[in-house]
């Protein structure tokens, strides 16, 4: 009886250990992609913060010359930046998946 016992205790933990095994493998893995992920959306946060300060560099370069041409005056640029300064919950983002 005892060594039954015994063979049943082990096969339980054999059992148990290959389930966590498989366990700690497939949350490895996960951790993988998730990692890739992280990394595949930094790239591109940093790329997008990129285009838009050459944007704002662009817009105000823009500017100067409407400026220094005579097509437009300070208050003209303003009222243009106002408009386009809109708080960031009255503008969905670009691509938002929101109901309308």
């Amino acid at each position: 009886m005892p060594l039954a016992l015994a063979s049943i205790v082990a096969a339980v933990s054999i059992a148990i250990a290959v389930h966590l095994a498989r366990r700690q493998r497939a949350l490895r893995e996960e951790l993988l992609r998730l990692r890739h992920h992280v990394r595949d959306l930094s790239g591109r946060l940093a790329s997008a913060e990129k285009r838009a300060g050459d944007a704002a560099s662009r817009a105000e370069a823009a500017g100067n010359v409407l400026l220094e041409k005579g097509l437009a005056n300070e208050e003209d640029l303003e009222a243009a930046r106002l408009r386009l300064d809109l708080p960031e919950d009255s503008q969905p983002a670009r691509g938002a998946r929101t109901l309308h």
